[in-house]
């Protein structure tokens, strides 16, 4: 902290920080990134209008302060984002895509299938994994429509189904432990009984060998 205020104070933190910079944009590296990046900012054509504040945190406040808590969807999320009043749409593609979008929303009324915000939104902007267009990154909404609910079901009975599997398995591990434990009492056993043959053996042997030694530990006597 010292030495930060003494460069501060003597102009040389100035200095320092300008030759880091000048550095930095001399990087050729540095150069090749900065062209990428600006050749895929040409080549968008949809803009918001939230600057670098995060979806997650602007919907957030909308929902609060113009829903009263009231979840918003991702239409009136997506007009929320690129448009305003007195300049309007953020770009003409994005304007499109709007209508686009609602005039799908009374089309699928009008049939008598009424599509929920989220399928429009994916049916018109598409869909990215792991990106949420309208929303950017993050989890996607609950979806309200008959195919959301059919799709919840559906995983619903998929994890059911992973349950009884995962069951099975379980009882299958506890019968091979069963099996495990009865093979190594009856191992245990057999190697019991058979040290209890090998020490009779070798008890049996060593009482010949006594007697075998003791037998032939005195001369045999002669008669004269």
């Amino acid at each position: 902290m010292e030495v930060s205020i003494l460069l501060r104070e003597s102009g040389e933190h100035s200095n320092l920080c300008s030759m880091r910079i000048s550095n930095l944009w001399n990087d050729p590296i540095v150069k090749a990134k900065c062209a990428q990046n600006a050749a895929n900012r040409s080549k968008l054509n949809m803009y918001h209008n939230q600057g670098s504040a995060a979806f997650v945190v602007v919907r957030n406040e909308i929902e609060k302060k113009l829903l009263d808590g009231e979840e918003c969807d991702r239409i009136s999320f997506y007009k929320f984002t690129h448009f305003k009043e007195g300049k309007g749409w953020s770009s003409s593609v994005v304007e499109s895509k709007y209508k686009e979008m609602m005039e799908l929303l009374e089309k699928s009324k009008e049939e008598g299938n009424a599509l929920s915000p989220d399928e429009i939104c994916d049916q018109v902007l598409g869909t990215k994994s792991g990106y949420i267009k309208g929303l950017g990154y993050g989890p996607k909404p609950k979806g309200k429509g008959i195919n959301s609910n059919a799709k919840i079901q559906k995983l619903e009975e998929n994890l059911k189904e992973k349950d009884v599997e995962i069951d099975k398995l379980v009882d299958k591990v506890d019968y091979l432990t069963s099996c495990l434990e009865n093979q190594e009492r009856v191992l245990d056993d057999r190697l019991a009984n058979q040290e209890k043959i090998w020490e009779a053996r070798f008890e049996r042997q060593q009482k010949m060998f006594d007697m075998f030694l003791s037998t032939n530990s005195h001369p045999p006597t002669h008669i004269s």
